[in-house]
């Protein structure tokens, strides 16, 4: 079931709920031998309902027969050069794939936890969004996801949450800031946040 779905000339996005049924998905996802090779390997039902799903949905919501590849940061991208971007929760995932331009995007649910995690990655400035939302965990949550997909968008792994990465909300515009010693970049954010979930995604164009 599709929860949210875009598409424009910038990029397609897809949310919806995973499929449980893993015969059904195995049946009705095409893989090379490499994919099945890999797929093999899995023996957690939970990575092998996320990894199939992800290829289903390529196959048949975007209609692109193209493989998932992954550089050495483990960025995905499709063998036809195509930039995409998958985030899981839950039973839910969310897949954002554009030709032209790099994107990335994270979903979350909103659940309390976040609160034992927030010294983490909060920098001190994010606590000006934590103030304009009514609920904290809400709040919370959409920070975390927004430098989860800021991290994503970025491509590597050696950023730190607390100190160099800040998110910002002014109205219902949603941006961030990434700063380490070699690289600074402002990043436009889109966002959907409700009681349950929180879905961020972001287009460098």
């Amino acid at each position: 079931m599709i929860i949210f779905q875009e598409n424009n000339k910038e990029y397609s996005l897809i949310h919806k709920k995973m499929i449980s049924d893993i015969s059904f998905l195995e049946k009705n996802t095409g893989l090379s031998e490499s994919e099945k090779i890999t797929y093999s390997k899995f023996s957690n039902i939970k990575r092998k309902t996320e990894w199939l799903n992800a290829r289903y949905i390529l196959q048949n919501d975007f209609k692109i027969p193209a493989g998932i590849i992954y550089d050495k940061e483990g960025k995905p991208s499709l063998s036809n050069g195509t930039n995409i971007s998958i985030s899981h929760s839950a039973n839910e995932i969310a897949i954002i794939v554009s030709k032209e331009h790099n994107v990335a995007l994270d979903l979350e649910f909103v659940r309390e936890k976040i609160l034992r995690i927030k010294h983490k990655f909060l920098h001190q400035s994010d606590k000006e969004l934590i103030a304009k939302l009514d609920s904290e965990i809400q709040a919370l949550t959409l920070v975390w996801s927004a430098k989860e997909t800021m991290l994503k968008l970025y491509g590597k792994k050696d950023l730190i949450f607390d100190t160099q990465m800040q998110v910002f909300l002014s109205g219902k515009n949603l941006s961030g800031i990434i700063s380490n010693r070699d690289f600074e970049k402002n990043i436009q954010l889109n966002y959907i946040l409700n009681d349950k979930t929180v879905l961020v995604w972001a287009v460098d164009k």
